[in-house]
């Protein structure tokens, strides 16, 4: 099985490709979001959760929500 690039995606599937890079953004202002809401006035913690990449813990059950709510949403198209 070949893999397909991003820019065959773009080219060939341009709204599948939109749907994934708007959930994309959609999950990283999410995350960051998380972070702002979760880290009081303590901007170290703020900047180390915001670096790190990850999401704060008071968040997993949200973003497993979302991540299934998205998939579907993909598998549907």
């Amino acid at each position: 099985m070949s893999k397909i690039t991003i820019d065959q995606v773009k080219k060939l599937h341009p709204e599948v490709f939109n749907s994934i890079f708007q959930a994309g953004i959609k999950s990283e202002r999410f995350r960051v979001s998380a972070w702002l809401d979760n880290s009081g006035n303590n901007l170290t913690d703020l900047n180390k959760g915001i670096s790190s990449g990850t999401h704060p813990e008071a968040i997993n059950d949200e973003l497993t929500a979302l991540n299934l709510r998205v998939e579907r949403k993909l598998r549907n198209q």
